[in-house]
């Protein structure tokens, strides 16, 4: 696991932990620090709990999720502490598996205050069951979710289901009190994704800065 600053702020600036991804800009508005985590096993470190392929030709999803974020946890500290950063607050996010990852991160670890769910993978087998009776470590301020607008329309059943389960997402939140926003972008799911990523960054950063 490495950590890659991809935008400097103040020491005390917020700071956001992207999960994965291909190399982005990183610039967003106003003084925040963004950190790309790299190194990531994508079916293993951020699968919340076992589950069968989606495609035929790809792996069983390993649920190594818990590992992972506890590792992250004290790296998070470690890097912090190597650049100076002493964060106002901190905020998570990742695209599709990393997006999941993302929001389970919340139930697991008062880390984070702010969460970026970008094409999250919440048709994932057990997630909306988990969500339900889930809480969290620490209540978060923000969360956004997004969605290209044609992800639902594809032949597996399992992946179609994603427009609900992520409208159900945002009620469950609601429910718990959560603020949240939904971005729709156009396209199916492999669609300019790192728009969209940098998109959904610089709407959380701005939020960052919110009083």
């Amino acid at each position: 696991m490495e950590g890659k600053i991809l935008q400097r702020g103040n020491a005390e600036s917020p700071c956001l932990y992207l999960m994965g991804g291909e190399e982005i800009r990183g610039d967003t508005p106003g003084d925040a620090w963004v950190i790309q985590v790299q190194g990531a096993d994508w079916n293993r470190d951020f699968s919340p709990w076992k589950a069968p392929r989606v495609f035929a030709k790809g792996e069983d999803f390993s649920g190594g999720a818990g590992e992972f974020l506890a590792e992250l946890s004290k790296n998070i500290l470690l890097w912090e502490k190597e650049w100076g950063i002493y964060p106002a607050w901190r905020g998570i996010a990742g695209y599709s598996l990393a997006g999941l990852f993302s929001l389970y991160a919340l139930t697991k670890t008062d880390l984070f205050s702010r969460c970026g769910c970008f094409s999250g993978s919440l048709w994932f087998p057990g997630w909306m069951e988990y969500l339900e009776q889930a809480s969290f470590e620490r209540k978060p301020d923000y969360v956004l979710l997004s969605l290209g607008d044609r992800e639902g329309k594809t032949r597996n059943p399992l992946l179609s289901s994603i427009d609900i389960c992520t409208e159900k997402t945002g009620e469950m939140l609601s429910k718990k009190g959560v603020s949240w926003d939904f971005l729709s972008h156009p396209g199916g799911h492999f669609d300019h994704v790192n728009e969209r990523i940098e998109t959904g960054i610089a709407r959380i950063a701005s939020f960052l800065h919110r009083d």
